[in-house]
């Protein structure tokens, strides 16, 4: 990334940012609405350095807690920072954190340039920075266009565009990917990763769970308002690993590892696929019950299936299926 011109005290990208600078703190933020808690006494970090995705089902309330982040809500009790400080009480909050929350927020009848270039000139930004971001979002071929004829992707590239523009510490983005062709998601997680190589904080909000398993070094799961998971990728999907079993004596054995806590799924006569018990347990477990394991085998599983497993009892809306014969 090409540091800011003109703007004292930043630093070239290789040396990066300090801590201080680019962490994004979220202590006991709770809101309610009409009596509802939508964000129920939520505290996280995202430090810099990493990309941290945020997942959640719908009305989980993560679209409340990044507009709390960004000041456009006011939260009931607790706070959120970014770089230290509340996002309205940084002078130029452009230079300190870069947001994508509606990739149609530009001006219809304006064109890419034009609608970057208004946003520079009022934080002091030169015309070269303007071109410089035209330039990394791929933007060059329609840059004199009307940001109203724009794709839903080509209005993620502004988007992302804009964010960029002040050189900021921290960025916050709402699903970049939506909308884009596989070289723009591919474009997308290269940027992100390279954001944070530069120190950078970088927090994502997503509901694609394959593209998330690739790009994000940190996972924050939301549920109901609260936070469900805040762990690195590596330890969220194998808290939710599997392990399957196959012995003679499957009944005996499931019945030993459920009152030891796990949950049990006996896919035939011979075959258990437990979760909650590390393979190490399962297998003293049998041993010390005398019963002959002929399989013991983790089963990988997918960001996607840890996912589901953390936010089962977390969904608001669920689809049922109806047949013919269902009323309407």
């Amino acid at each position: 990334m090409v540091p800011l011109d003109g703007y004292p005290g930043r630093y070239p990208a290789a040396i990066g940012f300090s801590n201080v600078e680019g962490m994004i703190q979220v202590e006991q933020l709770t809101k309610s609405y009409g009596g509802k808690t939508v964000v129920d006494d939520v505290t996280f970090r995202v430090e810099p350095g990493s990309v941290t995705g945020f997942l959640g089902p719908n009305g989980a309330g993560k679209t409340t807690t990044m507009r709390m982040l960004l000041g456009l809500e006011r939260p009931d009790s607790g706070r959120a920072l970014i770089g230290g400080r509340r996002y309205a009480e940084h002078r130029a909050p452009i230079r300190e954190v870069g947001v994508l929350l509606d990739a149609r927020a530009a001006h219809p009848n304006r064109s890419a340039r034009d609608h970057l270039r208004i946003i520079a000139r009022t934080h002091g930004i030169s015309n070269r920075r303007v071109d410089e971001m035209i330039g990394l979002a791929g933007l060059e071929s329609v840059a004199k266009k009307r940001a109203g004829t724009f794709s839903l992707g080509m209005g993620q590239r502004l988007g992302i565009a804009v964010a960029l523009l002040g050189d900021p510490r921290a960025l916050i983005f709402d699903e970049p990917v939506n909308g884009l062709d596989p070289e723009g998601v591919s474009w997308i997680r290269s940027l992100t990763r390279s954001l944070a190589a530069e120190g950078r904080a970088v927090l994502i909000s997503s509901h694609l769970m394959a593209e998330m398993a690739l790009t994000a070094d940190r996972v924050i799961v939301l549920g109901r308002g609260a936070i469900l998971a805040d762990e690195s990728m590596a330890d969220v999907v194998s808290g939710a690993g599997r392990v399957r079993a196959r012995t003679t004596r499957a009944v005996e054995l499931a019945d030993l590892v459920r009152r030891a806590g796990a949950e049990v799924l006996q896919l035939d006569a011979s075959t258990l696929e437990i979760t909650g018990l590390t393979a190490e347990t399962i297998a003293e477990t049998a041993r010390t019950n005398n019963i002959l394991l002929i399989e013991l085998a983790t089963v990988q599983v997918s960001l996607e299936d840890a996912f589901f497993e953390l936010t089962h009892g977390s969904v608001e809306f669920r689809q049922t299926t109806t047949t013919s014969e269902d009323p309407q």
